[in-house]
């Protein structure tokens, strides 16, 4: 049986590498390669977990992609981080928090005129980003 304080280790490790960068959403498969290349050994349902928990901590934001199949996750390192909308790039997968007047203006008329309220700690728009906007642009000049 495995120690608590290596349980402890291996959880100390999953927060680090989610803090890093907390601008990119990353995978549970992505937390599995980057323990694996550090020699850290531990089983995929482990780290599950240990996301969910943080999940309802209030520390990750989740969001599933490809239609509910995969889980992306991004470190909460602001304290209303799960009350704005996040934008994130379908290219570099840089996230960018839209935390301004106008994100809440949609999101009250979503609620006044839809009646529907926004998720919006789950809710994240894909598309390309600035920089990488640039850089098609320059590869294709």
């Amino acid at each position: 049986m495995r120690s608590k304080h290596y349980a402890t280790k291996l959880r100390q490790l999953i927060l680090e590498y989610l803090m890093q960068d907390a601008s990119r959403t990353v995978t549970a498969k992505d937390i599995y390669e980057h323990l694996a290349a550090h020699d850290a050994s531990i089983s995929r349902t482990t780290i599950y977990r240990y996301l969910d928990k943080l999940v309802r901590e209030g520390r990750l934001l989740k969001n599933s992609t490809d239609g509910g199949k995969t889980a992306c996750y991004l470190y909460e390192h602001e304290p209303d981080c799960g009350h704005h909308l996040h934008l994130r790039c379908g290219q570099c997968g840089k996230v960018t928090h839209l935390d301004c007047q106008e994100a809440e203006n949609f999101i009250q008329h979503v609620l006044q005129e839809h009646d529907f309220t926004l998720h919006c700690g789950s809710f994240i728009l894909y598309g390309v980003c600035h920089a990488c906007k640039m850089q098609q642009a320059l590869s294709q000049g």
